[in-house]
């Protein structure tokens, strides 16, 4: 028994034991050491690997934005060349590849301060660092550029915003001055006393030498009904009206010398033929004959001008204006013009681009339950549909107010903007702001009587689908005078168009409803009237511009397909226009350049 005791106390063997289990400790711990150092560096190349991807995707998105930027602005290409960016590219660095592309379409519902935008996406790709069995480690990125139009487009002399044009007959009724360029495709015919004046505006400030010569294109035949229709030698001339500035320290001057090249205009070329009361009687049609110091009768047709012709120089107009209407979008076609349209639609895409409009809706402000920008129905249909037909309102009224005593009620007023464009009225001061494009689909009227003296600010447009009129109402950048003798201001820089200038595009005609009538204000075959009213600012219009009664009107006017006839005692000037509002094509400038604002919406990595 005592030997077994010792034997069970002895304690030679616990250090092997012991050995053991530190060295299983020791081995667990290096195990997990090696095994996190392992997972770490695994970890930290994929990290790299992932950065060097997100660094590829960003170099990517470059890559595409420099592509955009080769190719913007374009003058010609809006909203863009969805191809630039399609079919996805791939580019190779030393660090791995990346796969970039882009798509141009629409913005989304809720984008407001943009219509067109490129999406973005690059995807950078590096080698899995596990080993070449690993798939490549990807990281994508993302980005929105938006595509704009400028709000206005520089445009030259020569557009046909700086002429009194008419695809059609041009009539000057009454006793007018015309004193701004004019181009007739059809005839022209003088009324009354009605002249055209060798210069370009009214200011007798400016030395004789230095003032804008006048410019005349007539496709047809030129028709002066009376003696006292003449073309140059109008300046000062001792007749009613005079030209504003012709006062007592400017003395009138009767039939200026004929010889006097001073007196005559730039440009007239009449590549019809003339029939004048002056040349004739009974009046008869006959080549032109100009009247210059080389004939023995220098009033024959009672035309001067320094360079005459019967062919019209091709640089005379810059281009053709047009009015198209209205692909992609359907519509009656009592809208479309009488002249075949091109591919592309100026009307459609005026509704797409506006700044305000059916697929721009106010983001500030609102407009009252008389005012929209279209009615019920599909919402991409332009279809007249914001001025529904009687007993509703005629048409839209851009500055409603209330006769009597409340007539500069606060109420009448309204704000509407978006992050580019506003259409306000503030019936307290009178004042109506326009700025970028707007959009109406259905017709407009001012109805601002005259002793109001209501004005408009901002460089804007408006579009309509329908007509628009003007009766016993003003509407002037400046005003002059008080009550009822308010009438625009024509003094020299009273108006700078660079500015403030509001230009009204009428796609309508009078006799498509009563709607487009407004109470038959305009009639069939019209598509802007003013009767006993002051303007100022431009109208262009599919239909015939008409001019009635004791109208004032200063600004240009285009009748895309048909004729203008204006009938006004006042001098017809105004200053040269430097630009046009951007947005459409052709009808109210040159094609809108597309332009891009900086990315944003970054996502991805």
């Amino acid at each position: 028994m005592r030997r077994k005791s010792v034997k069970l106390a002895d304690e030679s063997g616990i250090a092997l034991i012991m050995a053991l289990g530190v060295m299983l400790v020791l081995t667990i711990a290096l195990t997990t050491v090696i095994t996190f150092t392992a997972a770490g560096a695994r970890d930290s190349k994929r990290v790299n690997a992932g950065q060097k991807a997100t660094a590829l995707a960003e170099a990517g998105i470059g890559n595409a934005l420099a592509v955009l930027h080769q190719n913007y602005p374009c003058t010609d290409c809006f909203p863009g060349n969805s191809a630039l960016l399609t079919p996805a590219r791939t580019t190779t660095y030393t660090t791995g590849s990346v796969d970039w592309s882009g798509v141009l379409g629409l913005a989304p519902a809720d984008v407001t301060d943009w219509e067109y935008e490129w999406r973005l996406t690059a995807t950078g790709r590096v080698s899995n660092p596990t080993g070449p069995g690993g798939s490549p480690v990807t990281r994508t990125v993302r980005a929105v550029v938006p595509v704009i139009p400028p709000r206005v487009t520089d445009i030259g002399d020569n557009n046909p915003l700086n002429f009194i044009y008419a695809r059609g007959d041009i009539t000057f009724e009454q006793s007018v001055i015309v004193a701004s360029p004019v181009y007739a495709t059809g005839d022209l015919r003088l009324e009354s006393s009605a002249t055209i004046s060798e210069f370009i505006g009214n200011d007798l400030a400016t030395p004789l030498a230095m003032r804008s010569r006048n410019r005349l294109g007539v496709e047809g035949t030129f028709f002066g009904l009376q003696d006292a229709n003449t073309i140059g030698h109008v300046y000062c001339e001792n007749k009613s009206p005079k030209l504003p500035d012709c006062t007592d320290t400017v003395p009138p001057i009767d039939n200026p010398p004929a010889d006097d090249p001073a007196y005559w205009l730039d440009e007239a070329y009449i590549e019809g033929q003339c029939e004048t009361s002056f040349y004739s009687n009974p009046k008869s049609l006959h080549p032109c004959v100009y009247g210059d110091a080389s004939v023995s009768q220098p009033r024959i047709d009672q035309v001067w001008a320094n360079n005459t012709g019967s062919v019209i120089p091709d640089d005379f107009l810059e281009y053709i204006p047009a009015l198209t209407c209205c692909a992609p979008y359907p519509d009656s076609l009592s809208l479309s013009p009488a002249a075949t349209p091109p591919a592309f639609s100026n009307m459609g895409r005026l509704f797409q681009t506006a700044d305000l409009g059916p697929r721009s809706a106010c983001t500030t402000g609102s407009l009252p339950s008389t005012i929209t920008f279209d009615g019920v129905g599909a919402p991409d249909l332009i279809d007249n549909s914001a001025t529904p037909a009687a007993p509703a309102t005629p048409a839209v009224d851009l500055t409603p107010h209330k006769q009597g005593s409340d007539s500069h009620s606060p109420s009448d007023s309204y704000i509407c903007k978006s992050a580019r464009g506003e259409l306000s009225w503030n019936n307290q001061a009178k004042v109506l702001t326009v700025q970028g494009t707007v959009f109406i689909d259905g017709s407009a009227t001012v109805s601002s009587p005259t002793s109001h003296r209501a004005t408009v600010t901002g460089q804007g447009a408006l579009i309509l689908t329908g007509t628009f009129s003007m009766k016993d109402a003003l509407l002037c950048v400046r005003t002059t005078g008080s009550g009822a003798n308010t009438k625009c201001d024509e003094s020299k820089g009273a108006w700078d168009p660079d500015i403030s200038a509001f230009i009204v595009v009428a796609d309508g005609d009078g006799g498509y409803d009563a709607t487009q009538s407004q109470g038959n204000v305009v009639e069939a075959g019209e598509g802007i009237v003013l009767r006993s009213s002051s303007f100022q600012g431009g109208l262009i219009a599919n239909k015939k511009i008409r001019t009635r009664e004791s109208t004032q009107m200063q600004g240009p006017m285009v009748s895309v397909y048909h004729d203008v006839e204006a009938g006004q005692t006042n001098v017809l000037t105004f200053p040269p226009l430097s630009f046009a509002p951007s947005g459409g094509d052709s009808a109210i400038g040159p094609p809108p350049v597309a332009q891009l604002l900086p990315p944003r919406r970054f996502g991805g990595g």
